[in-house]
C-alpha cells in the first residue's frame, strides 16, 4: 500500500500540510438531506479526491455527512474511510477559526470506540 503526504487548503487559511494517506483514487461522500433521502454529491472528476472532499467539508458544502467511500478502479476495490476522513478532521481543525456545524456532527457521530 502506498502513503502520500496530503496538502490541502481551506477558506481563510494557509496551506496546510495534513496527515498521510492511502492514494486509493476517487472518494465520494453519501450526504444525508433529512426527509429528501440521501444521495451521493456530484462533483467533477478533478473534485473527487481525499484533499478536496476535506476542503469541501471543512467549507460546509456538506448537508450531514454519513458515509465516505474511496475507490480505485485500477485495482478494483473500495474502502469505507470514513472513520479515517473523522480522525484526520479531528487532527486538522482546531487549526481553523470556525468549524460548519456539520463537520461537528459528522465527528459526534464517527468516535472509534
Amino acid at each position: 500500500m502506498r502513503w502520500v503526504a496530503l496538502f490541502f487548503c481551506v477558506p481563510m487559511c494557509r496551506m496546510q500540510q495534513g496527515i498521510p494517506h492511502r492514494n486509493l483514487g476517487r472518494t465520494d461522500c453519501l450526504d444525508d438531506f433529512g426527509h429528501p433521502g440521501r444521495a451521493w454529491r456530484e462533483t467533477d472528476e478533478a473534485g473527487t479526491n481525499r484533499a478536496t472532499l476535506v476542503c469541501n467539508l471543512l467549507e460546509g458544502q456538506y448537508e450531514n455527512p454519513v458515509l465516505i467511500v474511496a475507490f480505485n478502479t485500477a485495482e478494483g476495490r473500495s474502502l469505507d474511510v470514513t472513520l479515517d476522513i473523522a480522525d484526520e478532521l479531528r487532527r486538522s481543525y482546531p487549526e481553523f477559526d470556525e468549524v460548519p456545524a456539520s463537520v461537528l456532527r459528522f465527528l459526534e457521530t464517527t468516535n472509534r470506540h
